[in-house]
């Protein structure tokens, strides 16, 4: 394992460290598995209820799956401090490509209008309904980066990398492959928390990706779902809300091309 753990945005700013934003936000998300003395970060839409249960267990908070609820209340229990980041022994990250990571966010956490939808609302204050709500409109406000920054569903992957390098990168798109390896590293045996979060899209029958679901509205986005029918994550994208969205994650397209080999292929899947 590499003994260099230069911390990304520790020297961008020279402030005291408690006071640099950039690297508070990484390190809040970055989480010690403490038998293994190892550094997980935890980014939000990249199989995060799966790692976060999967450290409950292994750091001896909860039992087993049936107690699953208790991570809703404990994000930053096993937030690592400096010297933890510094000495840890393994590090690793899981990442996603960033166009899946938007569209499962937009399907997921803004179509249920929960409270990541409802902030957004109030930040950028529009004149209709956020039930009128496109994901095409979704990618526009999304060029504000106070709106980009905002929540943490959908801010930048690489905002949550608190390492210049990591000793692994994952995919989520391959993380069932890699779940031994994960286990074999960091000591910890990865439990699937989708059967328990009710967040993922194998409960619906995916309508042809072929089709265009752009500009439908979040409303009728909704009533397919309790139909038990989704968009195809890839039919959100027209070829330039695809290029806006590239250019407006341009850090993560470029660490997901860089580290995952080869890429999962969102277009392929």
């Amino acid at each position: 394992m590499s003994e260099s753990r230069l911390l990304k945005y520790a020297r961008t700013d020279e402030v005291n460290l408690n006071s640099n934003q950039k690297h508070e936000t990484a390190a809040s998300h970055a989480l010690k598995i403490y038998k293994s003395n190892s550094i997980y970060t935890f980014i939000p839409k990249n199989a995060c209820s799966t790692m976060r249960l999967s450290l409950a267990i292994a750091n001896c908070c909860i039992a087993d799956a049936s107690e699953f609820r208790w991570i809703h209340n404990n994000n930053a229990t096993f937030r690592a401090r400096l010297e933890d980041l510094v000495m840890a022994r393994y590090t690793f990250v899981i990442l996603r490509d960033p166009l899946a990571r938007l569209a499962s966010c937009f399907l997921d956490r803004i179509v249920s209008k929960g409270v990541p939808a409802r902030r957004l609302w109030d930040l950028v204050k529009p004149e209709h309904d956020l039930d009128d709500l496109t994901f095409a409109e979704f990618v526009d406000y999304l060029e504000d980066p106070s709106v980009r920054a905002h929540n943490m569903h959908w801010r930048p992957q690489a905002d949550f990398l608190v390492y210049d390098r990591y000793d692994d990168y994952f995919a989520v798109e391959n993380l069932g492959s890699c779940a031994a390896l994960i286990a074999e590293r960091a000591g910890i045996e990865i439990v699937d928390a989708r059967p328990l979060t009710a967040h993922g899209l194998d409960r619906y029958r995916l309508l042809p990706a072929s089709l265009d679901h752009s500009r439908i509205p979040l409303r009728k986005i909704a009533r397919l779902k309790q139909g038990g029918e989704c968009p195809d994550p890839r039919s959100l994208y027209t070829p330039a809300i695809a290029d806006a969205v590239a250019r407006l994650y341009a850090d993560d397209i470029e660490v997901y091309a860089e580290k995952i080999h080869p890429p999962a292929g969102f277009w392929s899947g």
